[in-house]
């Protein structure tokens, strides 16, 4: 089988080519420009309408990420674990998730 690259600017153009060549005889590495993690349900879906996908590579483009070095130093680790859920998922963390964060950053001391 051939192998191919597909390259998508988004998840669900990703999802709808996949299934658009669901029959294509080939093997696929897929890399999509996203601004958020791929969802198991997405990952499926691709899986699902083409099942000689060899990997998903997502390529992260976040312009929005500039952190200054002092105001990282100056907040807790909650915190900042706090923001960056909020970013990457657009909801703020459950707190069990919170506690399991501050039980592993327990045991790193």
């Amino acid at each position: 089988k051939p192998i191919e690259v597909w390259k998508f600017n988004n998840i669900e153009d990703a999802i709808n080519y996949c299934y658009e060549n669901k029959d294509k005889h080939c093997w696929t590495y897929i890399e999509i420009k996203t601004d958020r993690y791929i969802r198991e349900d997405e990952i499926k879906k691709m899986r699902e309408y083409k099942a000689d996908i060899i990997e998903i590579l997502p390529v992260i483009e976040n312009h929005a990420l500039s952190v200054d070095a002092d105001t990282l130093q100056e907040k807790k680790i909650d915190e900042l674990f706090k923001e960056f859920y909020i970013k990457q998922r657009g909801i703020p963390p459950q707190e069990d998730i919170m506690q399991l964060l501050m039980e592993i950053l327990a045991q790193e001391e």
